[in-house]
């Protein structure tokens, strides 16, 4: 499903994506392993899903 949100925005490598209300961050791990070159920074208001992310990007 994440896979399909990203074609029908036509996302593409280089882009810059703004998730508002990430949760766990399910969709800005999927955009960062196909599209190497994507800015992304999520917004959400819980320190516990943060730390979870930013573990999972390194």
């Amino acid at each position: 499903m994440l896979q399909i949100y990203c074609e029908k925005s036509q996302l593409q490598d280089g882009h810059i994506v703004l998730d508002v209300g990430c949760g766990w961050g399910s969709l800005i791990l999927c955009i960062s392993h196909k599209y190497n070159n994507c800015k992304i920074m999520g917004i959400w208001n819980s320190a516990t899903p943060k730390t979870h992310i930013e573990e999972q990007c390194e």
